[in-house]
């Protein structure tokens, strides 16, 4: 029996050297948060038609797999910063996304923190403040204006956009310092990393 089992095994081996290459069993794709999920607005044409707000939404970025939260420490130039940092979405950390119809390319939206009761602005700040998404606006504004877009598909995902600044959100990962997982409108392209899904529960 041990005798056959090596036998097996060694053809196994010999037949992975003859092709040059061995197989690799393929990483399990991450599972659903539970009791969440996927927020499914349809097509751009399909949500800019709601004309409605949806709450208690978690913001999951695509990239890393890390939830949006709100920095709610730090100095004043940076309190409130929304920052991917959450390992799992969290009763504290839910946004309301409102939308307002549609925009250029995409849906004109607004997002507000459940949390602290404000809505996100982008920031116009000079040098590394520049496009810092913050929680502080008690009205809305053209610094609170974003546009959404989505590819729809089996697993819906967002792209935004600020108008404001004219920038795409990203999150900066591995950034030294304060900047760490920051959320900031700063590229002029569109990543397909960069985006990001929203749970409901």
């Amino acid at each position: 029996m041990v005798f056959a089992r090596r036998i097996a095994a060694s053809a196994v081996a010999a037949a992975a050297a003859a092709v040059g290459t061995v197989a690799v069993a393929a990483p399990a794709a991450a599972a659903d948060p539970a009791g969440w999920t996927r927020f499914d607005p349809g097509s751009n044409r399909a949500l800019a038609a709601r004309k409605e707000c949806f709450k208690n939404l978690a913001i999951q970025h695509e990239r890393s797999g890390q939830y949006l939260t709100v920095d709610t420490s730090g100095t004043s130039d940076r309190r409130n910063l929304l920052r991917a940092t959450g390992s799992a979405p969290a009763k504290n950390e839910l946004f309301e996304l409102c939308v307002l119809g549609g925009g250029d390319d995409g849906v004109q939206v607004y997002l507000r923190s459940q949390r602290v009761r404000k809505f996100i602005q982008v920031e116009k700040y000079a040098g590394r403040l520049h496009g810092l998404l913050r929680a502080r606006a008690d009205a809305l504004s053209a610094s609170t204006d974003m546009e959404a877009t989505t590819p729809g598909g089996d697993k819906p995902v967002f792209s935004l956009r600020s108008t404001y600044v004219d920038r795409w959100v990203t999150v900066e990962r591995n950034y030294p310092g304060a900047d760490d997982e920051v959320v900031r409108a700063g590229r002029t392209e569109p990543a397909s990393g960069e985006r990001f899904v929203l749970w409901k529960r």
